[in-house]
């Protein structure tokens, strides 16, 4: 995704499908700060939310949840949308 002040970000979310841990790898400037949430598809917040760097890695346990489809959703800290990922969980 593209970052309006900071430029360019390379995401990798892996593996997917997912059974128990979720990893976010982020490439980008160091100094930016990103706020992620995960949603069921009903929009019930199943993981809350987490403040991450511009690059990192992040783990998630998603041991806990139940099998189905989830959206990633990764905002800029002033709350902008900068991006959206589906992914699975499955036993």
């Amino acid at each position: 995704f593209l970052d309006p002040q900071l430029g360019e970000v390379n995401l990798t979310l892996y593996p997917n499908p997912a059974t128990d841990q979720l990893f976010l790898d982020l490439e980008g400037k160091s100094q930016a700060q990103y706020r992620v949430n995960i949603f069921d598809m009903r929009g019930r917040q199943v993981i809350a939310e987490r403040t991450v760097t511009g690059d990192s890695r992040s783990v998630f346990d998603v041991s806990d949840k139940a099998k189905g489809t989830y959206l990633m959703l990764i905002q800029s800290v002033q709350g902008k949308i900068l991006d959206q990922l589906k992914f699975e969980i499955t036993d």
